[in-house]
């Protein structure tokens, strides 16, 4: 996988979500969440967020808990054009592009944003996010 999140500021201790077991995770990857509480790579958006990757999962290693950030600062990169404020989900071409995030339009439920633009950035940029699952309402025009 490429363009994982780095992480710039930590703002709290990550929380421990179920994973599949057999599924490799790259630490930095923006993960998704399925109910009851299982955190998956993240898709096409939108889909609900759990967070960041705190570390890495190797494939069938036996583990089947992870840590994922749901608080902080990363460097993302951005899936067109996205201004500062802009509240964030995963790209709805995560599949093609993983790990992007898009500002969220403005009829995206904030339970699947992922966070707030810290800076501008055009596409393919990264950039500052401030990582903060289901926070955001839709974008402010």
């Amino acid at each position: 996988m490429a363009n994982e999140a780095t992480l710039v500021e930590r703002h709290g201790d990550p929380s421990d979500f179920t994973v599949d077991d057999s599924v490799a995770v790259v630490k930095g990857a923006l993960m998704m969440m399925t109910d009851p509480r299982v955190a998956a790579i993240g898709t096409n958006g939108p889909v609900a967020v759990a967070g960041i990757a705190a570390r890495e999962k190797v494939v069938d290693d036996g583990r089947i808990n992870l840590a994922i950030y749901n608080d902080g600062k990363f460097l993302v990169s951005a899936s067109g054009a996205i201004q500062i404020g802009d509240p964030l989900m995963i790209s709805a071409l995560a599949t093609t592009y993983p790990n992007f995030v898009q500002a969220a339009g403005i009829t995206a439920s904030g339970g699947f944003t992922i966070g707030f633009a810290e800076e501008t950035a055009a596409n393919a940029d990264r950039f500052l996010m401030r990582l903060q699952p289901g926070t955001a309402g839709g974008a402010i025009s």
